[in-house]
């Protein structure tokens, strides 16, 4: 990832380096060791960077993210 940026009430914005045609997960956990669920899956590569704002994380005390390679 190349940043995250908590926006309040708007969400939390994710940015991570992109490759060309390839397809993303971007994974999110409150409690590390709890397990990751999916927060949005086959994102479409935008390289040199892609980036998702996640609106339903507003407000939240602690997030992990993670984004994988499909």
């Amino acid at each position: 990832m190349t940043s995250i940026t908590v926006g309040g009430t708007n969400g939390v914005e994710i940015a991570w380096g992109s490759a060309t045609n390839k397809l993303y997960t971007v994974q999110r956990a409150e409690v590390l060791g709890s397990g990751f669920t999916n927060v949005v899956e086959h994102v479409l590569s935008t390289p040199p960077e892609n980036v998702h704002l996640d609106t339903s994380a507003t407000n939240a005390a602690a997030l992990f993210y993670r984004v994988k390679v499909e």
